[in-house]
């Protein structure tokens, strides 16, 4: 029988949990309570709650880095369950440079759906490994943020944190 192990990092933005199944990191949330997190983990994969952070000392020490406002390349093996369009935008967020933000647009068409910026914003939303998988990294066409699942505090706050360029208006400005 397989086991959800989690931890908690104390970062600058308030608690991240973060789990992991046998497979990999699975989970990462922002701002939730312990218990709401534990009992999430539990619906979702049906599989006993280790509080292991140990276990997840890797990611933490990249977590340290990230969170010091250094560039990290989250190379972890991960468990992440969507379908096809969301793992194939997941993939397309990977490679999206630290520092710098891409449009929504933009993500659909890497992902192979062109004019499905709409569904490119909904598998973002989707995603289970916020900061690990940097979807905070795609915003509007215009430069405003958009949604963000840890909300657009915590968006603004890590955009800022990898000194993503800004117009005068706060508008970002968008790669590539």
């Amino acid at each position: 029988m397989g086991l959800t192990r989690f931890g908690e990092y104390s970062s600058p933005l308030g608690p991240v949990f973060v789990a992991a199944t046998e497979r990999g990191i699975c989970r990462v949330s922002i701002g939730l309570k312990r218990d709401f997190f534990i009992e999430n983990l539990k619906g979702m994969y049906g599989l006993p709650v280790d509080d292991a952070p140990g276990f997840l000392r890797p990611v933490f020490r990249l977590f340290d880095k990230y969170f010091s406002g250094k560039e990290v390349t989250f190379d972890l093996p991960l468990d992440l369950r969507g379908t096809d369009f969301a793992r194939a935008v997941w993939g397309v967020l990977r490679k999206i440079p630290f520092g710098e933000v891409r449009s929504y647009a933009w993500v659909a068409e890497r992902a192979g759906r062109t004019h499905g910026a709409r569904a490119a914003g909904g598998a973002c939303g989707k995603n289970p490994v916020p900061i690990i998988v940097p979807c905070h990294r795609v915003i509007l066409s215009s430069g405003d943020i958009g949604g963000y699942s840890c909300g657009p505090r915590i968006k603004r706050a890590l955009l800022a944190l990898e000194g993503c360029p800004q117009t005068a208006s706060g508008r970002f400005v968008i790669g590539e």
